[in-house]
């Protein structure tokens, strides 16, 4: 006997998802993704103020399936896996003009992945071409927000290439062991490798599997059967890398009530009322004023978000001033803002420092009417955060909270230090150079553009010196004398 309807809808799951709305016939009316399925499909049956093409839609429907997801974002890549499986006509018809996003991987030697927009794809052949000259396309999807993390997620777990650019030297990603580094490993295993790591992202883009980790279980078990187990256990690492990740970030209460612990135990301690994605974090770094440099970390979500971190080399601070050296950096990332050159706008301001640090941070946010975003010192010694509208809060140790704030101060520290010493390690190695007859500013910068340090100069042969622009071989024969000469 067939379930009724409105017994399903009281039955779902209130969990993450994909809904499939049916006809009379089985057909597949509507696909849809949610973060609660029970609370999603049945707004469809109760909201009175609706489209009349939703009105239409759900006379028709007598009959809805689901699939339960881990995440808004694995329902998000399942949702258009379906939809370009079974074609649901309303998914067409209740389309508006909006300009949906897709994934596209660009025709490079190392290809990126990246978020394009409907409105920008000029399609090729017929009107459901996915492929033209900039790229290969995955979507439409229906949530720009959540397609930005399952695309995060896809780049912690596969480590390809995120810079526009291929840099002359390997940056942080490949420290990490979120890229292979093609920009120094131009060899056919590495380019083997990348094209691997391209594929499987692809494959699971258009498997309709319901999750990566469940797409990732899959292929594991297929190179064990294949008895390719050094692949096999590459895929493993990535499944516990993945649930790591998940484990870490969310603690589940109330059935598919999801809860970032930290960011909710920060958001009481400190009195915020609104949303709390994205936290930034300042640092300086300075001998004695010499060398000063800030950093800018973002955190989204309790997790690093590199691609919105920065350097500042100061400019406008003479001598030892940590203050004016804050001042300086938070100005330049406000106005980066309000001038549309940045677009990833915090909810929490924290200063690694303590009441001065603050003090000089508010200043400049009522110079430049950002007083409405919160802002928090934290001391360095005793962890005690400072905040212009709490008393000075002092976590427990072990805290979701005070970890939190600890890892974003400690990033925010490390990256502003090791710009400090890359700065300073330029500026020595320029002065080895300073010493070599026929060496100008202009081979200077490209030496040290290509080898980083004086101390990689002299250890590159007369091969590599001479690839150097402007740099023939009895210039790179005294350039490798000097150099030796002064490590001897």
């Amino acid at each position: 006997m067939q379930i009724a309807l409105e017994d399903k809808r009281r039955a779902l799951p209130e969990s993450p998802g994909v809904y499939l709305f049916k006809d009379g016939h089985g057909d597949v009316l509507y696909i849809g993704k949610a973060a609660n399925l029970r609370k999603r499909v049945n707004q469809y049956f109760t909201a009175r103020d609706v489209s009349s093409k939703i009105k239409v839609m759900r006379q028709q429907i007598v009959d809805v399936d689901y699939v339960e997801t881990p995440s808004e974002a694995d329902a998000l890549i399942f949702e258009a896996a379906l939809i370009g499986e079974y074609a649901p006509k309303y998914n067409t018809r209740l389309k508006d003009d909006k300009s949906y996003p897709l994934l596209r991987f660009t025709h490079e030697e190392y290809p990126r992945i990246c978020i394009a927009r409907t409105k920008d794809l000029k399609k090729a052949g017929s009107k459901n071409a996915q492929e033209d000259t900039q790229g290969t396309y995955f979507g439409p999807y229906t949530d720009a927000r959540l397609l930005r993390e399952a695309l995060r997620l896809i780049h912690i777990i596969f480590p390809i290439r995120k810079c526009k650019v291929l840099p002359k030297k390997a940056c942080l990603y490949y420290r990490i062991k979120q890229c292979i580094a093609p920009c120094i490993h131009r060899d056919n295993a590495t380019k083997q490798e990348y094209v691997g790591l391209i594929g499987e992202i692809k494959t699971f883009l258009g498997s309709g599997k319901k999750s990566l980790i469940a797409y990732l279980s899959q292929r594991m078990q297929e190179e064990s059967a294949r008895l390719n187990f050094e692949y096999a256990a590459v895929i493993k690492k990535r499944i516990e890398a993945l649930e790591g990740l998940r484990k870490k970030k969310f603690r589940v209460q109330r059935g598919a009530e999801v809860h970032l612990v930290a960011t909710a135990e920060l958001k009481r301690a400190l009195g915020i009322k609104g949303v709390l994605d994205r936290i930034i974090c300042f640092d300086v770094s300075n001998i004695m004023g010499k060398w000063a440099v800030a950093s800018k970390v973002s955190f989204f979500k309790e997790l690093p978000d590199k691609t919105d971190y920065r350097h500042f080399k100061i400019r406008s601070v003479k001598g030892i001033d940590d203050y004016e050296m804050i001042r300086e950096a938070l100005r330049r990332v406000i106005i980066a803002l309000r001038e549309k050159r940045a677009d990833k706008w915090p909810d929490l301001i924290m200063i690694d420092g303590g009441k001065g640090h603050l003090g000089a941070a508010l200043r400049v946010l009522r110079e430049e009417d950002f007083e409405y975003i919160p802002v928090v010192a934290i001391a360095k010694r005793f962890e005690i955060l400072f905040s212009p509208n709490v008393e000075p809060v002092q976590f427990t140790q072990g805290t979701a909270a005070l970890g939190l704030v600890k890892k974003i101060r400690d990033e925010a520290h490390r990256f502003a230090v090791d710009y400090h010493i890359h700065l300073r390690g330029r500026e020595m190695s320029r002065s080895a150079l300073d010493e070599i007859q026929g060496i100008g500013e202009s081979k200077k910068a490209a030496l040290l553009n290509h080898f980083t340090s004086a101390k990689d100069i002299a250890n590159a042969s007369i091969e590599e010196l001479v690839r150097v622009p402007g740099i023939g071989p009895g210039l790179a024969r005294t350039i490798k004398d000097v150099l030796t000469k002064d490590r001897t």
